[in-house]
């Protein structure tokens, strides 16, 4: 299958490769991520939040197609008179609070919405790479969310962990990292840059550092 930018998400992709997102819904509930797989269950619409990190990534990662991307998602994102709903106008504040921030703009340089497949466990594997630095070793993951500083309460340990712990960010940045690795034979330096829904928005760029490695290069690359 030849992935693209309008195919990534579908269910022919699913069931061709394996995805963070898939992976997720398969831990929570096999049979029902089965069922869907097998059209058994109808495909869910896309929640609020999902809708709102779709909206920060067109116009931050690719600005040429969010004019169409909108023109998609208009009964979702505006209001009858055409003005954005309120999740929307503070996604437009999340972009700004970004696109003022030289380091975070910095961040954001390279290609972006980078599709890369690989095999790991003897399956196949597929991530999109919101921004990729083939050079500078580094891969970006643009995310947001309801406060960078947040922690909240995992049961299975009995603490409480950072947002990007509790919903295993981690792990997403390790696929891609790997399948990066596959790519081009080298293990890049994986981060975060976060944006969140707090008034006024704040922001955080996260560096992974491989503490195996003497070779990285975060404070001079980042």
């Amino acid at each position: 299958m030849d992935l693209n930018p309008q195919n990534y998400l579908s269910l022919e992709a699913d069931k061709v490769y394996m995805s963070h997102h898939q992976y997720q819904n398969w831990m929570t509930c096999a049979a029902k991520e089965k069922a869907r797989l097998d059209g058994k269950i109808p495909e869910a619409e896309d929640p609020i939040h999902f809708l709102v990190g779709q909206y920060c990534d067109q116009k931050l990662l690719t600005p040429e197609t969010f004019p169409k991307w909108l023109e998609e998602n208009k009964k979702e994102v505006c209001k009858k008179d055409g003005e954005l709903k309120a999740p929307f106008v503070q996604a437009e504040e999340m972009v700004r609070t970004l696109l003022n921030d030289p380091i975070a703009v910095k961040c954001l340089q390279g290609e972006h919405q980078w599709i890369i497949t690989g095999t790991i466990g003897g399956v196949p594997w597929r991530g999109m790479l919101d921004v990729i630095k083939p050079d500078a070793e580094l891969l970006c993951d643009l995310k947001t969310c309801r406060d960078v500083n947040e922690t909240i309460w995992d049961s299975d340990i009995g603490m409480r962990v950072l947002w990007y712990e509790h919903y295993g960010q981690w792990r997403q940045l390790s696929i891609y990292r790997e399948l990066a690795f596959q790519n081009y034979g080298k293990y890049f330096c994986p981060m975060i840059l976060a944006v969140d829904k707090q008034e006024p928005a704040d922001k955080i760029a996260l560096v992974f550092q491989d503490t195996r490695s003497e070779e990285r290069r975060v404070g001079k690359e980042c």
